[in-house]
């Protein structure tokens, strides 16, 4: 009987090892640059001024400084078009800068994506609120752009 636990015992000790050096190494998504500070921003998704909801909103700077890169900012809208942004972890807010505007949808539940003349918003310190209202240009197409965030 000690002969057979013998091989099952290595075999748990072995992979509890593999996940604490894992877990130790910050698990691989670490990076040696310095965070930005991000200030907190809440805001509204309108489509034409109605509430559009269920999607993810991804903001990505403009005119971004290979020297100085700054990140992207994340949003999952809820049904009633309010979002709070998130950099580094929900709801953190955004860094200051431009960045220009881009809808997704759940890729397992796909819904009709609206097609819209490019946005470009601005963060600053004290933005606090962002309004994003979206002018339609024309039928909507099927759900593509970035994933929602679950």
């Amino acid at each position: 009987m000690q002969m057979a636990l013998r091989p099952r015992v290595s075999i748990y000790v072995t992979c509890l090892a593999c996940v604490i050096s894992w877990t130790a190494s910050g698990c691989g998504g670490g990076s040696d640059k310095p965070r930005v500070p991000v200030y907190p921003v809440k805001g509204t998704l309108t489509l034409d001024g109605k509430p559009l909801g269920n999607m993810a909103l991804q903001l990505d700077p403009i005119d971004n400084n290979p020297n100085d890169p700054k990140p992207s900012t994340y949003a999952t809208v809820g049904q009633d078009g309010s979002f709070a942004l998130s950099t580094y972890s929900a709801g953190d807010g955004a860094p200051e800068g431009s960045y220009e505007v881009t809808l997704g949808t759940d890729p397992m539940n796909p819904v009709a994506l609206p097609n819209h003349a490019p946005v470009q918003v601005d963060i600053k310190k004290d933005t606090g609120t962002l309004a994003i209202d979206l002018k339609s240009t024309r039928a909507r197409s099927q759900g593509a752009g970035i994933p929602l965030a679950n």
